[in-house]
């Protein structure tokens, strides 16, 4: 199975399919966005959580109302079921999903964009139909940039995208960013659940990219992991994790450590979609939850390992046994995968108290230069 995912994840990289060319998305149109500042949207949801801390039950104090100094720009994963090998770019449940569990808590942080792309489906990823992800590409980079001309107004933006996402992002980060006087106004970039190659020696020549994060409080950097539970490594061969090139490594930052803590703080969605009950999305929650979300701090470890042939990746563990359990039954129910569907939330919380580091010191250095 592992071999399996690598060898579906190359044969979707290996080209677009130009019989797949459709009209393009006009990201002037508030439908072709699923989060908007000006518009209600599935950003503008039940938040409400409840927490454990270590296990027990605990109260968190209101937070202040944000007042939204900064941005972010989120591209969501792989999710639209379209028969397709790419979607049409038409709002469904899934998107609705994916963009409350992963992205609308960053309303604590930022002013919220989350464009619509034509997204190379599950149906392409599992090889049923030809998906085009240079279209996906596309739609993505043409809605950045109508972000910078009609959104951005000069205010720093935190780049966030998962699994296809980060992928988009990454060709972005390259293409359209590095080098070029939008880079100023980079925060950080999350590119999570999928590989991004770096130096893994000094005279190693990485490509096009952010800097890894090494702090903090740094800004202009880059965030990216694959998530793995500890006692389910990945293969060395693991297209994710594995060396891309000599001299050269897949990144991974792990958020704890940034934090200076071995611990992630974990939320997920009380009830999560169907699809996702198989086994791949455990409650971990210890206690009732009957809030939308719950949140887990002081349980689960986030370490970034060297593992056999090279691999770099998030080991995932807890020191409570029955935790455990859970986390490796969710990395044994997609094999090969690892605890990919949860990437984001078992570090959102962490994601999030980073994101607002990151964000004061892009603010204060702004306000230094002027």
């Amino acid at each position: 199975m592992r071999r399996t995912l690598c060898i579906a994840v190359a044969a979707l990289l290996a080209g677009g399919n130009p019989a797949l060319a459709q009209e393009a998305m006009d990201y002037a149109k508030p439908e072709s966005w699923l989060c908007r500042p000006d518009a209600n949207g599935p950003c503008d949801t039940d938040l409400a959580l409840t927490a454990f801390e270590a296990g027990k039950p605990v109260e968190l104090p209101a937070l202040p109302a944000a007042d939204a100094r900064v941005d972010c720009f989120y591209v969501y994963p792989t999710v639209s079921r379209a028969e397709a090998g790419n979607s049409d770019g038409t709002v469904t449940d899934a998107e609705r999903y994916v963009v409350r569990q992963q992205f609308a808590r960053f309303v604590d942080v930022c002013r919220r964009f989350a464009p619509m792309y034509r997204q190379a489906t599950l149906a392409a990823l599992l090889g049923k139909a030809p998906g085009d992800l240079a279209m996906a590409y596309a739609d993505v980079k043409a809605a950045f940039h109508h972000y910078l001309a009609h959104d951005n107004g000069g205010r720093g933006v935190i780049l966030i995208g998962h699994s296809q996402g980060a992928l988009h992002l990454g060709q972005l980060i390259a293409r359209e960013i590095v080098g070029k006087p939008v880079e100023g106004r980079i925060i950080a970039a999350y590119v999570i659940g999928f590989p991004v190659a770096v130096a893994d020696a000094p005279d190693a020549k990485a490509p096009p990219g952010l800097p890894p994060c090494t702090r903090a409080d740094q800004v202009g950097c880059m965030l990216a992991y694959a998530s793995f539970a500890a006692g389910q490594p990945p293969a060395p061969e693991h297209r994710f994790v594995a060396p891309p090139g000599p001299g050269l490594k897949m990144a991974c930052v792990s958020p704890a450590r940034l934090l200076e803590t071995p611990f992630l703080t974990a939320i997920m969605p009380a009830r999560p979609q169907p699809l996702s009950t198989t086994g791949a999305m455990q409650m971990l929650a210890p206690g009732p939850v009957e809030t939308p979300f719950y949140q887990l701090g002081g349980s689960i470890k986030g370490e970034c390992l060297r593992g056999e042939g090279g691999t770099s990746y998030l080991s995932v563990s807890s020191d409570d046994a029955g935790l455990m359990k859970k986390l490796e039954t969710m990395s044994a129910a997609l094999p090969g995968w690892g605890l990919h569907l949860v990437d984001v939330n078992l570090a959102q919380g962490s994601l999030i108290a980073l994101a607002k580091r990151q964000a004061d010191a892009w603010l204060a250095r702004a306000r230094a230069a002027r």
